[in-house]
């Protein structure tokens, strides 16, 4: 547990600037539209796992 407090220490907080904030009657649908997610959400994983094993491939000395 030393380990770990000596490494927060050592970070120092970092300023963060909120951009632009949701507005407040955002809502999001229920039931969600599974049909309209599942495509985009197939898509990132497998763009996902072809980055890992291109990763894993790599020699990086």
């Amino acid at each position: 547990m030393t380990e770990a407090k000596v490494v927060l220490a050592s970070v120092s907080l970092v300023p963060v600037k909120v951009i632009k904030t949701l507005p407040c009657g955002y809502k999001i649908p229920d039931p969600l539209p599974w049909a309209q997610l599942v495509g985009p959400l197939a898509a990132a994983e497998d763009a996902l796992a072809r980055l890992d094993e291109r990763r894993a491939m790599a020699d990086f000395g």
